[in-house]
């Protein structure tokens, strides 16, 4: 009785030392896989359009969705404009924040750049307390542009900062609590961007001191294309187009058109004047010409 007393003893402090030891919450996250491409913040992007006229505002939209098992907590998004391009070179937008060389082209002051309505400057941020697995939160910026707003590409880049309390380290059994800093490309020099190793990714991306990378995006500042050609091009059409029915009429029964032929008869005499006239014009410009030039 005694030893199945002490078995008894023994295996009812078991389980009470069982039931004070935390068990760690259903689906806790490697770190690696915090920081994996295909589980860090999915970025969604709202189309542009055909870009932001100078001189107008137009709106920079994107939604970003939490792929984790568990809620993004104090979550920061901070978006900005930083890069401009056309086919020349591609120029720093504000050259009073600092350039290394290797991530902006040095160049003049770039001007009056497009910036974000609410804060009136190159740089933006949205917060949320807490974003649950699967869900978005939407980004929405108003972009105001001056009327000497260059004309030409501008690339944005994005930091995302949050707490996570549901991964692991590797030795660790239980999950641990920690705050995850991610950028996107534009954040990063030439030489910090190559640095980053896909077989170590949590040793080289601490290194930078980040913990994922998100996408860079852009949005166009353009005049829209001028309308007169294509209303050029639409009325010379039409016209050609009711040209050749004219004279298809008058060609498949001339008697009974006999009105339409005679005006296409004097339309006809009357282009061959006009061809005449300005024939005669260029060459008595071209006899006058002194000679030598």
């Amino acid at each position: 009785m005694a030893g199945g007393g002490r078995a008894g003893a023994l295996c009812a402090l078991a389980l009470l030392v069982a039931a004070l030891v935390p068990a760690p919450p259903l689906g806790a996250e490697p770190i690696e896989v915090i920081e994996a491409p295909t589980k860090v913040p999915k970025f969604e992007f709202a189309s542009q359009g055909g870009g932001i006229e100078p001189g107008s505002s137009g709106t920079y939209a994107f939604t970003m969705r939490n792929r984790y098992n568990d809620s993004m907590l104090n979550v920061t998004v901070t978006v900005e404009i930083y890069r401009y391009a056309t086919v020349e070179p591609e120029r720093v937008v504000n050259l009073s924040q600092p350039s290394d060389g290797s991530r902006f082209l040095p160049d003049s002051p770039f001007g009056a750049p497009p910036v974000f309505a609410a804060s009136g400057d190159l740089r933006a941020s949205a917060a949320v307390p807490s974003l649950s697995p699967n869900s978005t939160v939407e980004v929405r910026q108003s972009v105001s542009t001056a009327p000497s707003a260059p004309e030409g590409v501008y690339f944005t880049r994005h930091r995302v900062e949050f707490d996570y309390a549901n991964f692991t380290v590797p030795g660790e059994a239980l999950p641990r609590t920690g705050h995850f800093i991610m950028v996107s490309r534009g954040h990063l020099t030439d030489t910090e961007w190559a640095s980053i190793n896909y077989t170590d990714l949590e040793g080289s991306l601490g290194a930078l001191n980040i913990s994922g990378i998100v996408p860079d995006s852009s949005f166009s500042v353009k005049r829209p294309a001028p309308l007169w050609p294509l209303a050029l091009l639409v009325g010379a059409t039409a016209a050609a187009g009711t040209l050749a029915l004219a004279e298809y009429l008058v060609a498949t029964d001339p008697e009974k058109h006999g009105r339409l032929n005679r005006a296409l008869l004097q339309l006809s005499g009357k282009w061959h004047v006009l061809r005449v006239s300005v024939a005669e014009e260029l060459r008595a410009r071209l006899k006058r010409r002194p000679a030598g030039k």
